[in-house]
């Protein structure tokens, strides 16, 4: 992790000003997502879920790139909670190319909440679910198996049977734990 980074300052690549300025900008907007932390955690207590969409829309305005795993949590929000499909499909598009186009995180929330979470899926659903978890799986190289088991979710909802089975088979065999495990042989089964 440390490598490059490591390699660059030792090789004078690395421009310590701007690199010293973009991480005090940074904090400073941690510092300024506090209150707007609070106010999520309030939100959903309350379960008053078009607060919790403001609070995300105001994380995602003050600094896309460090709060972007919070697409994932608005897309779930309004598909599931506010039952707002046309309003949910309409982000995740766009969050798809945007602001969570290299988060890990969202990607895969976006993705299973589709196949996993929302009933019957429509062809242009699944289609916002297969970028995500086509992305996502970019992303994690291959490796991660909760990825991988949406993706093969994807494919047997797309009748992509023999794809299925395959990359399922991976998310198996990556497992880290026999409560994991389990759950992956068990959608394998299925």
């Amino acid at each position: 992790v440390l490598d490059e980074p490591l390699a660059a300052v030792v090789e004078g690549r690395l421009d310590l000003a701007r690199e010293s300025a973009a991480y005090r900008q940074r904090m400073e907007r941690r510092v300024q997502s506090i209150p707007i932390h609070e106010r999520l955690r309030a939100a959903q207590r309350k379960r008053d879920f078009r607060a919790v969409v403001g609070c995300i829309d105001e994380l995602l305005a003050l600094d896309p790139a460090q709060f972007a795993s919070y697409a994932g949590g608005k897309f779930q929000t309004l598909v599931l909670d506010l039952k707002q499909p046309e309003e949910a499909y309409a982000f995740a598009r766009a969050a798809l190319t945007g602001v969570a186009r290299d988060d890990l995180s969202a990607l895969g929330q976006i993705a299973y909440v589709i196949v996993f979470m929302s009933g019957d899926v429509v062809p242009e659903e699944l289609a916002v679910a297969r970028a995500g978890a086509t992305r996502a799986n970019e992303l994690a190289k291959g490796e991660r198996p909760g990825i991988l088991d949406t993706l093969a979710r994807v494919h047997f909802l797309a009748d992509e049977l023999e794809l299925a089975l395959e990359v399922q088979t991976k998310a198996v065999a990556l497992a880290r734990g026999d409560g994991e495990k389990g759950e992956l042989q068990q959608h394998l089964h299925e």
